[in-house]
């Protein structure tokens, strides 16, 4: 028994699902989006330990270069809606504003979405696309988007394409490890000229205050560089964090001798789109039925899923 029916099924509420979702629902598609995670935003992500909160997907946000896109953002700030991004003070040292995740669950409201629920299989069926969790059928629609980093995206085509799959099994991804420390008072972050990346692993350090039940803590977030990561793949947890506080913690806050109070870590698999898809390649099957999108389609940025997004629902309505 399948559970729903749509015109159209996007595998991944990140931030380029959200907007390809906002697209078709313009143009009068009924839309379902399917995500694993347990809020929509994909790499625009937000931990909560505690009472404190962590941004840890995008960096920043870079500079705006299509007219689309530049409205978009107009439109969120003429709107007071959340923006995500942090406020560049230096090479690699950042202040966050605005809690990441936010835009991707203000874009989400109004659509239908499926959240923690982890797709295994996409096949076709009666002039259909079934949707499947395990043996579990959650979905079927007329056309489905993929937008889920590369390497996902190839295990869910393979029972539906084949031109596409070469192409995209040569986009890269950086891995990255992503620090939390949660520390008691303010820290004395050091000005960007005197920031040095002594043991070469250290990428970006984002900086915010919060408040909790107990006061104010200090919260650093440090991503470890691809170069730094990749050599780390099989390294617990607990190795990392002791590595952090051991090594980098020091080279960066060396006047310092408080300890977290909060400590955790986690390791993104697809940080950043190091290559992405060839420009030869079509983002839409022969068939017109089935699309790819994120920004590993176009390039690296938040622009670039920005316009994936606005794109494939262009490509699969042209027919």
């Amino acid at each position: 028994m399948i559970s729903t029916t749509a015109d159209m099924v996007i595998i991944g509420s990140g931030f380029s699902g959200l907007i390809a979702a906002q697209e078709a629902r313009r143009r009068g598609i009924d839309v379902l989006i399917v995500d694993k995670g347990f809020y929509p935003g994909g790499r625009l992500a937000t931990k909560d330990l505690g009472n404190l909160r962590f941004n840890y997907g995008a960096p920043y946000f870079p500079a705006v270069k299509s007219n689309s896109f530049r409205a978009f953002v107009e439109n969120m700030k003429n709107e007071n809606r959340p923006l995500p991004f942090c406020i560049k003070r230096g090479k690699g040292i950042s202040s966050q504003i605005n809690v990441m995740r936010d835009i991707c669950s203000y874009l989400a409201e109004g659509t239908n979405v499926m959240q923690q629920v982890h797709v295994t299989e996409v096949l076709r069926q009666d002039h259909q696309i079934l949707i499947k969790s395990g043996s579990k059928k959650i979905a079927s629609a007329k056309q489905l988007v993929i937008s889920t980093p590369a390497p996902q995206a190839v295990c869910l085509l393979s029972n539906l394409e084949t031109e596409m799959i070469n192409e995209i099994e040569n986009v890269e991804f950086s891995q990255c490890w992503t620090i939390f420390l949660g520390f008691p008072g303010v820290l004395d972050i050091p000005n960007s000229c005197h920031f040095r990346d002594n043991n070469g692993g250290l990428s970006s350090v984002v900086h915010e205050i919060r408040n909790s039940a107990t006061g104010y803590l200090y919260c650093l977030t440090l991503r470890m560089s691809h170069e730094w990561s990749s050599l780390r793949t099989d390294w617990s947890k607990e190795q990392i964090l002791k590595f952090i506080l051991s090594d980098t913690l020091r080279s960066f806050l060396p006047k310092t001798d408080e300890l977290p109070e909060i400590m955790f870590c986690h390791r993104w698999k697809y940080s950043q789109v190091i290559k992405s898809l060839s420009k030869q390649c079509p983002i839409i099957s022969r068939d017109q039925t089935v699309g790819v999108a994120g920004d590993w389609t176009l390039g690296h940025s938040l622009e670039d899923a920005f316009m994936s997004g606005k794109k494939i629902i262009q490509e699969l309505i042209r027919y």
